[in-house]
């Protein structure tokens, strides 16, 4: 009897590169800046580098795969003597994966992720604002190391045999892999507006939102409060966007009464501090509201909204109505014209929101 046994070991490296040196025409870091003197203080630099770097998406790893498959092949002779003669053959692919960065833009083109502020960091710094301070900050790229083995695989096979014969198995261990291109990453640029009335009945604009304890209805354009949002470069329409008032701690939102849904009811408009995108309302005190819950189109300046209850289930459809110079979203329009039947329909009717660019 004989013994063949053979291992084939393949090493499968794979190395993957991130570059962020695209140029950006960006103001030089002030040293003396606000939020940038937060991000280095003791308290919260150790905070800062991991948000930011979260915020800014830079990642980078480096994986390491290696196969090591066993073949063990015996062979069993009757009457005569075996001879065996062993060849082993060693394949080794090695590929790269390329990552491609970015491409260059102005400083209100950061690349960033939506990321919910820390409860350290105030919301009054706009998303263009925190990417310029954790530029300047230097954040770090992280690497990650993974290591996988696949178990040995053995193949035992007997053969009888009745003459002298000799027997060569050859193992080639061949590994095909694709080259991976990691995708441009999607450029978010920060957009301004003003939030202009229109009249549904009509589709004629009838005013503008500014603030006056709280969201409120101006015929005067000139106090219009503008808004900023973020969009992706070159898309058409977004979701779940926040607007936030400038010189304001808060952004746009929709109130009701903590205790009833909003379908069965109606509520105000209203400026909060965020909440997060796609999540049921904060509740404060005996009011619930979301702001992350409007729809924008690029091309039309068309403002929609997406309401969430508290148990997760969706609201539709909710109406937006004027009364006098406030705005209030409506779920149940017999509750709310018994609530405001005193008011003539002049002072009381149907809106909605207009995006007007700056």
């Amino acid at each position: 009897m004989g013994l063949l046994k053979e291992s084939s070991t393949l090493l499968l490296i794979t190395a993957a590169f991130f570059s962020a040196a695209t140029a950006r025409s960006c103001k030089p870091c002030r040293a003396k800046d606000s939020l940038l003197v937060l991000f280095r203080s003791d308290d919260f630099s150790a905070e800062a580098l991991p948000f930011c770097s979260s915020f800014l998406d830079l990642p980078a790893s480096t994986s390491d795969l290696t196969v090591t498959p066993t073949v063990v092949s015996t062979v069993t002779e009757t009457d005569h003597v075996t001879e065996l003669l062993t060849s082993i053959e060693t394949s080794t692919v090695t590929t790269t994966v390329t990552a491609v960065p970015a491409p260059a833009g102005k400083r209100d083109s950061f690349v960033r992720r939506a990321v919910d502020y820390p409860s350290w960091l105030p919301t009054k710094y706009l998303p263009a604002r925190v990417s310029s301070a954790c530029h300047c900050l230097g954040v770090p790229l992280a690497v990650t190391t993974r290591t996988v083995s696949d178990p040995a695989v053995t193949l035992t096979t007997t053969a009888m045999v009745t003459d002298t014969t000799s027997s060569t198995i050859h193992s080639t261990v061949i590994a095909t892999t694709t080259n991976l291109v990691q995708p441009l990453a999607s450029s978010i640029v920060e957009r301004r507006a003003l939030l202009q009335v229109i009249s549904k009945s009509t589709n004629a604009a009838v005013g503008w939102i500014y603030i006056s304890n709280g969201p409120a209805i101006t015929s005067d354009p000139t106090r219009a409060v503008p808004v900023s949002f973020n969009l992706t470069t070159g898309a058409t329409t977004a979701s779940t966007v926040r607007l936030v008032f400038e010189g304001y701690n808060g952004a746009l939102s929709f109130s009701a009464p903590a205790s009833v849904r909003l379908e069965n009811f109606y509520g105000a408009l209203a400026s909060y501090i965020p909440t997060p995108p796609g999540s049921p309302p904060a509740i404060v005190g005996s009011t619930k509201y979301a702001s992350d819950i409007f729809t924008v189109d690029a091309t039309t300046g068309a403002i929609g909204w997406d309401w969430i209850e508290s148990d997760g289930t969706h609201s539709s459809p909710i109406y937006l109505y004027r009364v006098g110079g406030r705005a209030y979203p409506v779920g149940n329009l017999a509750t709310f014209n018994a609530a405001f039947a005193s008011v003539s329909t002049s002072s009381r009717y149907e809106i909605y929101l207009k995006a007007i660019f700056i």
